[in-house]
């Protein structure tokens, strides 16, 4: 199914898609993913949604969650990350890279796959 031009035109961003292409060890002999670029300038939709939750004995917490929509053909699962995140010009949107923590198949009328919805966080680099 070809993205409708409604969604497409509000996929305003782009990223790079990274798949674990297999283990690769460091000089040290420590065993380490390979990440490896499966898409680069796949369309996507960022955002941060900043939350106000009231959290018991502490008062008021707040969370950023960072979602992402693609078009219901993308190729992404979960164990994928993403990173480069830009918008039209080309200006980085979202620095760093994301774990792909859940993809949600969004449905049309028909039962047809329209769009993806991720959930994304951000990878900590220690």
């Amino acid at each position: 199914m070809a993205t409708p031009r409604w969604l497409r035109k509000r996929l305003v961003h782009t990223c790079t898609v990274r798949r674990d292409s297999g283990t690769a060890q460091t000089g040290s002999g420590q065993i380490t993913p390979s990440w490896t670029s499966v898409y680069t300038a796949q369309p996507l939709r960022f955002a941060e949604r900043i939350e106000r939750i009231a959290a018991e004995g502490v008062g008021a917490a707040m969370i950023q969650r960072n979602i992402a929509l693609m078009n219901g053909t993308a190729d992404v699962q979960v164990d994928d990350r993403i990173a480069h995140i830009l918008d039209a010009d080309g200006s980085v949107v979202a620095a760093g890279t994301f774990t792909i923590e859940r993809v949600l198949k969004r449905l049309d009328e028909c039962g047809k796959v329209y769009h993806l919805s991720l959930e994304l966080e951000r990878v900590e680099i220690s």
